[in-house]
């Protein structure tokens, strides 16, 4: 049989077409169902079309990490989100090793640890995955109106939450990520108030075997573009 193997479709040499069907087919109705990546031939590990430029100096633990969570959020249905951020514009994702995760609107930054854990007021714990996910949620509404996007990140615009941005990504995008990244079972909620402390993360997809954090360095970062 005259074809490859990729991790998330075949390619037929034979009508120069990939075979498998996009899982993001239905957010992107006007590409052919079949036609992954607006069908372009990637290169290294299937990142559902983003396209990565590492900047001189980015680790190699930082990329597999990354890799490796993107694959685990297409595998549980996560990624549409990334997806829909990607489509928007360019952001910058930061290795942020060691020093926490969040979204800076002023410079269209994301800053991301994989190693950092959340264990909640409620007593779950996130994954580094599972975090991203809620960084995200933060960017994509900032991309979608960074006027309401402001105006709801205001201090003090929520007295659970701190503001009305994060009980918005709490209370919806993070239970429905926590759930199918396996971080909390059906019925449970992470948390209901924005607490919680970090902890050390070997592997950026689980919350277990997590450990209390220890002080570490600010890596290079990489670069997030629309596919052209």
């Amino acid at each position: 049989m005259n074809w490859d193997s990729f991790k998330w479709r075949n390619y037929d040499y034979a009508i120069g077409r990939f075979m498998s069907i996009d899982p993001l087919a239905e957010d992107y109705a006007y590409n052919s169902t079949y036609a992954f990546q607006e069908n372009k031939m990637g290169l290294g590990r299937e990142l559902e079309g983003l396209e990565l430029v590492y900047r001189k100096g980015t680790s190699p633990e930082f990329k597999e990490k990354f890799s490796k969570t993107v694959g685990f959020m297409n595998e549980h249905g996560t990624s549409g989100e990334l997806a829909r951020l990607n489509e928007m514009s360019e952001t910058t994702l930061i290795d942020n090793t060691g020093n926490g995760s969040f979204y800076k609107p002023s410079t269209d930054e994301l800053f991301w640890d994989p190693t950092m854990a959340v264990e909640t007021t409620n007593n779950k714990i996130m994954s580094s995955a599972t975090v991203l996910g809620h960084e995200i949620s933060h960017a994509l509404s900032d991309k979608k109106d960074s006027t309401k996007h402001t105006e709801n990140s205001k201090k003090g615009s929520d007295a659970k939450y701190d503001t009305k941005e994060e009980k918005r990504v709490i209370e919806g995008s993070e239970q429905t990520i926590a759930r199918k990244h396996g971080d909390i079972k059906p019925g449970e909620v992470t948390r209901k108030d924005h607490g919680g402390k970090t902890r050390y993360a070997p592997d950026p997809t689980s919350n277990k075997n997590t450990k209390e954090k220890p002080k570490e360095i600010v890596l290079p970062e990489i670069v997030i573009k629309k596919s052209k």
